[in-house]
């Protein structure tokens, strides 16, 4: 058993005995700023300042982020509550920031897309239609270098933003007239 908790168990023993059980579920155990009832009422630990270990003391995560105490990833989107927060500044209330249809997760470790930005790119093309309809690099606003722009290509141009020569008559798509 971890030291720790049988410190902290020993400590709420003697507590208990010399000043009993009210007292005890007032105090903070662990130091995390939630008191024992608090820990009681919110299902983590008093006896663990981080009862899921995703380094977000109990605490911060009750009363600052409002997210679980007992669950590493709040939204269940494959991030970490403590990641989402300290590195990629997402939500962990919400699998998708910037609701462009690709959880944060796919952003940050599939596609390297902004996870708070709908168009990572700022082509005029969401991320997720980028990635699932058009087959397009969400971080490139022209996917085949071909000079038109993926957006121009798609909704102006009808052209495919992945083919610099779409028709595949030998010219590519920004001099073809007909392509």
């Amino acid at each position: 058993m971890n030291r720790k908790i049988i410190l902290a168990v020993a400590v709420v023993a003697v507590l208990l005995v010399t000043v009993g059980v009210g007292s005890v579920l007032a105090l903070d155990v662990d130091g995390d700023g939630l008191s024992g009832l608090s820990e009681m009422s919110s299902g983590s630990s008093m006896f663990d300042s981080d009862s899921d270990d995703d380094s977000l003391d109990d605490g911060d995560e009750v009363s600052t982020y409002h997210t679980s105490p007992t669950d590493d990833d709040s939204d269940d989107d494959l991030l970490d509550d403590s990641s989402e927060i300290e590195t990629h500044d997402t939500s962990p209330l919400d699998d998708d920031s910037d609701d462009d249809g690709l959880t944060d997760y796919a952003e940050v470790e599939t596609h390297h897309s902004d996870p708070n930005d709908d168009d990572s790119d700022d082509d005029g093309l969401d991320d997720s239609s980028e990635v699932e309809t058009y087959h397009s690099d969400p971080n490139d606003d022209d996917s085949d270098d071909d000079s038109l722009d993926d957006r121009y290509e798609v909704e102006e141009h009808d052209t495919s933003p992945i083919d610099d020569d779409s028709d595949d008559d030998g010219i590519d798509d920004l001099n073809d007239d007909s392509p």
